[in-house]
């Protein structure tokens, strides 16, 4: 890479041209790649060089050579103009380009977080049916083992042991179909929002996932206390999970 004899770094983010002790932007000015085309160091270059021709020519020639050299930081002073005033009408195009942008992304990034809050109340409303359906799916499993023994013990004859069977199969196969039917419901909207959260995380994650657990633990402390009864441990302990589990899905 060819860089700028006159180029320094002012700061992490300025840099700065010793010729003509400015401000400059390397990477839109040409400092970082063929800079003996940049203007500015045309411009200080024709001017060394008419000093130069003062020190070395003499008379008339003296005068033709001078002015020659000065014709030619006359132009370069020119085009360094131009120049100076196209790379602030890009970086202004620019301003406006990356303010459009913040206005789209605030956009989104509002519509992104009403959809993640309004899935993650649903996804509690689901999970807890889920819970309830599970719960009745192994009670029907404790009355298929109940009828098996009632029949080995010959307290059910053969008929009414197939017929019940039947019918309670029927409703196991059907809670069976419902809980994969919201399972799946559950990762393929979580899978879709996926990608949306992460953007967005910083916004939607006001109390971190340690808070969370630290909330739990002290939560456990004043149950075994007895500062709170059963009941409200239970509700309370049940929320902080469900929070902790959102928000670790998406980490």
């Amino acid at each position: 890479m060819s860089v700028c004899p006159h180029l320094r770094k002012k700061s992490e983010e300025e840099y700065i041209c010793t010729r003509i002790d400015t401000t400059v932007n390397p990477f839109l000015a040409p400092c970082l790649s063929n800079y003996e085309e940049c203007p500015f160091y045309r411009k200080e270059e024709a001017r060394e060089r008419a000093v130069q021709v003062r020190k070395e020519v003499p008379g008339r020639e003296e005068k033709r050579e001078v002015a020659r050299a000065e014709s030619i930081v006359g132009t370069i002073e020119a085009e360094a103009r131009l120049l100076e005033r196209g790379i602030n009408e890009e970086v202004r195009k620019i301003e406006g380009e990356v303010a459009s942008l913040n206005k789209l992304w605030d956009a989104y990034e509002e519509a992104a977080r009403k959809i993640i809050e309004a899935w993650q109340t649903y996804k509690r409303a689901l999970e807890r049916r889920l819970a309830s359906l599970n719960k009745e799916y192994e009670s029907y499993e404790i009355i298929l083992n109940e009828m098996e023994m009632r029949r080995e013990l010959g307290m059910i004859d053969e008929a009414t042991y197939q017929k019940s069977m039947a019918e309670v199969q029927a409703v196991i196969d059907k809670l069976k179909e419902n809980i994969e039917q919201i399972e799946n419901v559950i990762n393929h909207v979580d899978e879709l929002l996926n990608i949306h959260y992460k953007r967005i995380k910083p916004s939607i994650i006001k109390v971190p996932p340690s808070k969370i657990k630290l909330s739990l633990l002290k939560l456990d402390e004043l149950y075994k206390k007895g500062e709170i009864d059963k009941k409200l441990y239970e509700k309370l302990r049940k929320e902080l999970e469900e929070d902790y589990e959102i928000l670790i899905h998406y980490v």
